[in-house]
């Protein structure tokens, strides 16, 4: 899974390192989180919606233990990939790296 992601990361590391630019880990290709933190007592989900704001549609509810791919970030949204190759947004706080 995932296996296009990592290979686009090596493919633009391996160049920047070939033209002889200084490389930095790319945010986002390679930061593996799981969903965390919620309550047990109450809805003990979290949201997968279709972009960064409590209004937006939810796509999927994500269970305890879900591992994501963090792909993107905006404020304390992160935008991720799961499994299946469904990408969606989750509030940031409720992702243990």
């Amino acid at each position: 899974m995932f296996a296009w992601l990592r290979r686009l990361a090596v493919a633009l590391g391996a160049g920047a390192m070939a033209a002889g630019l200084a490389t930095t880990a790319l945010a986002g290709w390679d930061d593996w989180a799981t969903v965390c933190r919620l309550n047990p007592n109450g809805d003990n989900y979290l949201s997968f919606r279709t972009c960064p704001s409590t209004g937006c549609g939810e796509m999927l509810r994500l269970g305890p233990g879900t591992q994501v791919l963090i792909i993107d970030f905006e404020g304390n949204w992160r935008k991720v990939e799961l499994s299946n190759g469904a990408v969606g947004w989750v509030f940031g706080r409720y992702l243990c790296t």
